[in-house]
């Protein structure tokens, strides 16, 4: 069977295709890929590169971990600066002293804002 095969000559470009759908023509183009279908418009690609660094810039400060948001701010060496004087005095109530620590020796305590006053409580519109 295989010497019968072998005299048959198949002309390839003669047999249907297998599934029904006829090879495209050399005048048909094929279709656009991923990077031709996006951005045509280079104001348009600018404006999407320059979201894209802002959303970037906001994974990365969200993506900052807890350790070095608290020593950036400073809390860890107030943290300690209050564990210290705490160890030392050895109070009652540790938990009420150190509150009041915190309150008394805040570095930034200049810098707490204050509510807005309110003239009419039934509409409360902030002066100021």
């Amino acid at each position: 069977m295989a010497k019968i095969m072998a005299d048959k000559k198949v002309n390839i470009d003669d047999t249907p295709p297998a599934d029904g759908v006829a090879p495209p023509t050399e005048d048909e183009k094929p279709p656009p890929t991923f990077e031709q279908m996006w951005f045509n418009d280079p104001v348009e690609g600018r404006e999407a590169q320059m979201l894209a660094l802002k959303l970037r810039d906001g994974v990365v400060l969200r993506a900052e971990t807890n350790r070095i948001y608290l020593e950036r701010t400073g809390i860890v060496t107030f943290l300690l600066q209050g564990l210290k004087h705490l160890a030392k005095v050895r109070p009652s109530d540790p938990a009420e002293w150190l509150a009041a620590f915190f309150l008394k020796n805040n570095p930034r305590k200049n810098m707490i804002i204050t509510p807005p006053k309110v003239v009419d409580p039934d509409n409360p519109v902030p002066i100021g």
